[in-house]
C-alpha cells in the first residue's frame, strides 16, 4: 500500500531518518546532533557495512504525541530480544510470545501498547486506525480470541523531543515525514534468512512512498 509525504508534523506521522543527517563518509559532515537518542553511537558509517545494515540503523519513528510541550514517539522494529511473556505472564500470558519492542532510551519505564482495534476501553487514537492503550480491557478479548494477538504491539520506552525540537529537526532535513497505512505500522515482518529475510522497515516504507523517496534510497543503495 502506498504511503505519501506528511505535512506539518503531528501525533500519527512516521518519520524516516535522511541519511544525509544519520550517516557521514567524511568528517566535514554535519550530521544531527544527539543521535545517542536513537541507540547509535555517531553517524552511521557508509561504505563500511553493507546497505542492507545503514537501512536497519537508520531510525523510523513513530510519533505518539505531539504538542507544544513537546512530543514522544517509538522506534519500529528494533528488537529487545524479551518477550511479552517475560514481562508479567499474568497480565500479558495471552501475547506471552510476542516481541516486547525497543520504543526507545528514554521513558524507560514507559511500556506503550498500539493496535487497531477500535471501540476499546482506555485508548487513545492516534491517526485513523492506530489506537494506544487500553490493554486492561482489551487482553480479555484477546484471551477468548475475540481479537487477534496480532493486531497488538508493544514497545519499552521511547523517543522524546523537547518543545520545538521536532520541529528544528524537520527544518534541518533530518525527517522524511510520511503517512503510512496501519497495515504497515503493525504487519509481522519475517525474521528469516535469504529471501525469506524482510527489508529493512526503512527500506520498505520508503519504497512504498514512491518517487519522493528515491533520492534518499539512492544515498543508501546506490543507483
Amino acid at each position: 500500500e502506498r504511503a505519501r509525504l506528511a505535512g506539518a508534523p503531528a501525533a500519527g506521522i512516521v518519520l524516516l531518518a535522511d541519511p544525509t543527517k544519520f550517516c557521514s563518509r567524511n568528517p566535514f559532515a554535519r550530521p544531527l546532533k544527539g543521535l545517542e537518542r536513537f541507540g547509535l553511537d555517531g553517524p552511521i558509517l557508509m561504505g563500511e557495512v553493507p546497505p542492507d545494515l545503514v537501512a536497519q540503523m537508520l531510525p523510523v519513528v513513530l510519533v505518539l504525541e505531539y504538542g507544544d510541550e513537546g512530543s514522544f514517539g517509538v522506534l519500529l522494529e528494533r528488537r529487545t530480544g524479551a518477550l511479552m511473556g517475560d514481562i508479567d505472564i499474568e497480565t500479558y500470558g495471552c501475547v506471552a510470545i510476542a516481541p516486547l519492542w525497543l520504543g526507545g532510551l528514554a521513558r524507560r519505564n514507559t511500556l506503550s501498547v498500539l493496535h487497531s482495534c477500535e471501540g476499546i476501553k482506555g485508548a487513545k487514537k492516534i491517526r485513523e486506525g492506530i489506537f494506544s492503550g487500553g490493554w486492561d480491557a482489551a487482553r480479555r478479548k484477546v484471551a477468548d480470541s475475540s481479537l487477534a494477538a496480532t493486531r497488538f504491539k508493544f514497545y519499552l520506552g521511547g523517543i522524546t523531543w523537547s518543545p520545538g525540537q521536532l520541529e528544528e529537526e524537520m527544518k534541518s532535513g533530518a525527517w522524511i515525514p510520511i503517512d503510512a497505512s496501519p497495515e504497515a505500522l503493525l504487519k509481522e515482518r519475517i525474521d528469516g534468512s535469504g529471501s525469506r529475510r524482510a527489508k529493512p522497515v526503512w527500506t520498505e516504507m520508503l519504497q512504498t512512498l514512491g518517487e519522493p523517496g528515491v533520492a534518499a534510497y539512492k544515498i543508501v543503495y546506490g543507483d
